[in-house]
């Protein structure tokens, strides 16, 4: 196993689910608010966010996007430890989620972390993520969908199943009593 393999392991993927209205292809338009049924629709989102960026990769780096402009030094640290911050799309349960696979260099800080899934939550809510929501993204039969990212906590697991763990109700219940 490589040095970089080794890194990215330390930290769990980052999910955010994707929360989608759907409507039909008008000037004015109406959507039905499907929340965070969003499944069916993951590889349509996928597509329309390497559009956005203009990414025709199987991901997107959104280390582009970085930025930590009240502290430099840390912004500095940030970016030197993390080589990239692939964004991707998966389907688990009925959810759509927007996941972020960190590759590393080095080992970040408890501080680095909070830096970085802070600015990331701020790119999903309010900076490019907040333009995308917008963004009419078809999805045949002349119908589209809008997207949502981050519209709740970002979830940290290492892997689908520990997600797909998550979404059980008995699981959540018995996080609710400890």
């Amino acid at each position: 196993m490589n040095e970089q393999v080794a890194h990215s392991q330390k930290y769990p993927r980052i999910f955010s689910p994707i929360w989608v209205s759907i409507g039909e292809m008008e000037e004015y338009w109406s959507p039905e608010c499907l929340y965070d049924h969003s499944a069916a629709f993951a590889q349509n989102i996928l597509d329309a966010l390497r559009a956005f960026h203009s990414e025709p990769s199987s991901s997107i780096d959104l280390m582009k996007f970085f930025s930590w402009p009240s502290d430099r030094e840390m912004d500095h640290a940030v970016k030197q430890k993390i080589r990239a911050a692939r964004l991707s799309v998966c389907a688990v349960g009925e959810t759509a989620y927007a996941v972020v696979d960190l590759e590393t260099t080095a080992e970040l800080t408890d501080e680095e972390w909070d830096v970085f899934t802070r600015q990331l939550e701020y790119q999903y809510q309010d900076g490019w993520g907040a333009e995308f929501e917008v963004t009419d993204i078809p999805i045949g039969q002349n119908r589209m969908i809008l997207a949502r990212l981050c519209r709740e906590e970002l979830i940290y697991c290492y892997t689908e199943e520990q997600l797909k763990e998550r979404q059980d109700p008995a699981w959540q219940t018995e996080q609710t009593m400890q």
